[in-house]
């Protein structure tokens, strides 16, 4: 429930480079840093817009990719823009087919620099970002078993993992 927030810039702001993209564009960023959370909401905004979407969450199982991206790409068919979380899960053959098969836009999330298309958002996470997690989860910090920035530290950088080793810490304190 806790909104994505922008480094810099907004939501117009950037809905307005990804019109200016095409709907033809990456999430790109490390494990944890919000990408996911980031096309999720997209997905919402875009509605705002006049835009149908067709979300792909593909899970990291292969056995179900080539259905699940199949649908996705007769929905865009339709005129809907398609949101691919977890692009690298694809081989490449399917990567070109849902590029070729989304006219009306691919918006995907991915780890590194994209193969194709431009990255409309490089998520990251920083401390400051981890305490804003923090707050809307109406944690004190000062209740933590370590500080924010000590977990952020000790996770890589991943803000989910780091919410995991609380949950973990506060678990074991329970269970005492």
């Amino acid at each position: 429930r806790i909104p994505f927030r922008f480094m810099t810039g907004d939501w117009a702001l950037h809905l307005n480079r990804l019109q200016e993209l095409r709907f033809r564009a990456a999430i790109a960023g490390p494990c944890g840093s919000g990408k996911s959370k980031l096309l999720k909401e997209l997905a919402d905004r875009l509605k705002t817009i006049g835009k149908t979407t067709c979300l792909v969450d593909l899970p990291h199982e292969r056995d179900s990719h080539q259905h699940m991206l199949t649908e996705g790409i007769e929905k865009c068919k339709a005129g809907a823009i398609l949101l691919l979380d977890g692009i690298e899960r694809l081989s490449i053959r399917q990567k070109l087919a849902a590029y070729r098969g989304t006219p009306n836009g691919m918006i995907f999330t991915c780890h590194r620099k994209p193969l194709f298309g431009r990255t409309w958002i490089h998520c990251q996470t920083n401390p400051d970002l981890m305490r804003y997690v923090i707050e809307m989860l109406g944690i004190d910090e000062s209740d933590l078993p370590v500080p924010a920035t000590v977990s952020l530290q000790q996770s890589h950088g991943n803000i989910r993992e780091a919410l995991f080793m609380f949950y973990r810490a506060y678990s074991k304190r329970e269970a005492a």
